[in-house]
């Protein structure tokens, strides 16, 4: 990010840097830097990196970054549950309206992921994952040893660590039918989710 502590010389210095480590980026610039060093933001776009002008508040980005975690203890070894309410409430207390949420899971035998709150699509993931991945016979992974959860390891490698979701207007911008959820792996421990937002 970008403001008006950042000269010209500077903007020259790092695309040299960037332009030998074959690198892209996007720079975030404080509005009134723009209109400051326009030779330099001329730079930037003729360099092939992209650039966003974000509002300021006193020459400080108003960027806001809010984190929170969820937790969860399930009784049974596998389970999904809808946090989508938990999102949307994590996403309120930021004062967010507009930016992105990622959430992720914290453990590497579950999963966080979008698709519809139907119960016999969720049936249909239990019987397709069972089938790619079966937890028994133990004895047919070669991770479990002190563990028997190689199985877990393998269906959140399938359904993915995490997800992010736009915010627009305070709300989560989600399609028809999306919803948020999280599924484990290898219940009966603590286990936890961490929410990140950032916006304005």
């Amino acid at each position: 990010s970008m403001n008006c502590a950042w000269s010209a010389e500077d903007i020259d210095l790092i695309l040299e840097t960037l332009q030998k480590e074959n690198v892209r980026i996007t720079f975030f610039m404080v509005g009134d830097w723009v209109e400051k060093y326009s030779e330099a933001v001329k730079k930037i776009a003729d360099a092939g990196h992209e650039y966003q002008i974000v509002k300021s508040t006193g020459g400080i980005l108003s960027m806001k970054s809010f984190r929170k975690e969820l937790h969860f203890h399930l009784p049974t070894r596998r389970g999904l549950v809808n946090i989508t309410g938990d999102v949307q409430e994590a996403v309120t207390q930021s004062g967010v309206k507009e930016g992105l949420v990622l959430v992720n899971a914290m453990n590497i035998t579950a999963s966080v992921f979008i698709n519809d709150d139907e119960s016999g699509l969720h049936q249909d993931y239990e019987k397709w994952l069972e089938g790619l991945a079966p937890e028994k016979p133990y004895s047919q992974y070669r991770h479990n040893g002190y563990e028997d959860n190689a199985d877990a390891h393998l269906k959140r490698t399938v359904m993915g660590r995490e997800t992010v979701v736009a915010i627009t207007g305070g709300r989560l911008d989600f399609g028809t039918w999306e919803q948020i959820f999280y599924y484990e792996f290898d219940g009966k421990r603590d286990k936890r989710v961490l929410i990140k937002i950032i916006g304005e």
